[in-house]
C-alpha cells in the first residue's frame, strides 16, 4: 500500500497499512532528519507485507542550513558534540535527562493512544535520537511493547532508565552500533547493552565495522529480529 501522510494529535505521521495485518512496527528518525528518512524500510524490511508501519515526524524544527529544515525529538547540544568529535572524544550523556525529552515522550505516547495502537503487538524503534526516544517510551509504557530496535542509539537518562528497567522482565531488544561511530560512543552503547543484560532483558547487540549508520547487514539482522518477535 502507498504510504499515507497525515497529522494526528499534532504530529505528522507516515503510515503504511497492510491488509489483514495486526502487527505494527514504529520507527523514529534521528536528529535533523524527518519521517521520510526511514519510511523506505517499510518495503525493504517487510517484503511479505505482513506488518503495519508508523513513521512519526519529530516535534522540534531544526535549521540545517539556508532554506533547509530538519526535525528532532528534543534539542541537543550539537556544538558540544561536534567539538568533542573534533578532539576525537565523545560527550557522555549517560546521566543526563535532555531538555524536552519528557515532553516528546508524552506527545509520542498520546499519539499512540490516539491511533489506538496495541503496544503488545508493536515493535518500537529508531535511529540515533529516535533510538533514544524509543527506549524512553518503551520503558515508560504501562503495557510492554513486543520489542525495541535501537539503531546507533546511546545510554541517557540513566537514573530513570535503571529504575524503569528494574520493573521490566520480558522486553526483547535489538541494538546495533558502529565500532567507528564518531557521533555516539561505541563504548557507551556497550555500557547500555551490559545494563540491559544485567536487568534480564532479552537483548541482541550487533557491532559493525562502520560509523553512524544502518548498514545492510544490520537491516538484515533486524528483519530476523522482527520475525522472531512476531513469530
Amino acid at each position: 500500500m502507498t504510504p499515507t501522510k497525515s497529522e494526528i494529535d499534532g504530529i505528522e505521521v507516515i503510515t503504511v497499512t497492510r491488509k489483514n495485518a495486526i502487527k505494527t512496527i514504529v520507527l523514529m528518525h534521528g536528529f535533523g532528519a524527518s519521517y521520510e528518512d526511514l519510511s523506505p524500510l517499510a518495503d525493504f524490511m517487510d517484503r511479505g507485507k505482513k506488518y503495519n508501519w508508523i513513521f512519526p515526524n519529530g516535534i522540534v524544527r531544526v535549521p540545517m542550513g539556508p532554506y533547509v529544515e530538519g526535525r528532532a525529538w528534543f534539542p541537543i547540544r550539537m556544538a558540544e558534540i561536534e567539538a568533542a568529535a573534533a578532539r576525537g572524544s565523545f560527550v557522555d550523556f549517560t546521566e543526563i535527562l535532555p531538555d524536552g525529552m519528557k515532553e516528546a515522550e508524552r506527545r509520542i505516547s498520546s499519539l499512540f493512544d490516539s491511533m489506538h495502537l496495541d503496544r503488545s503487538q508493536t515493535i518500537i524503534g529508531g535511529f540515533s535520537q529516535g533510538a533514544m526516544m524509543s527506549m524512553q517510551v518503551a520503558l515508560s509504557s504501562q503495557v510492554d511493547f513486543a520489542g525495541v530496535i535501537l539503531f546507533s542509539g546511546t545510554f541517557i537518562n540513566a537514573k530513570e532508565w535503571r529504575n524503569l528497567l528494574s520493573r521490566k522482565t520480558n522486553l526483547k531488544i535489538f541494538q546495533s552500533h558502529g565500532i567507528s561511530d564518531p557521533i555516539l560512543s561505541f563504548s557507551i552503547a556497550e555500557k547500555l547493552s551490559k545494563e540491559l543484560k544485567e536487568n534480564k532483558m532479552k537483548t541482541e547487540f550487533h557491532a559493525f565495522s562502520g560509523h553512524h549508520e544502518i548498514p545492510m547487514d544490520v537491516i538484515s539482522k533486524s528483519i530476523k529480529f522482527c520475525e522472531g518477535v512476531f513469530g
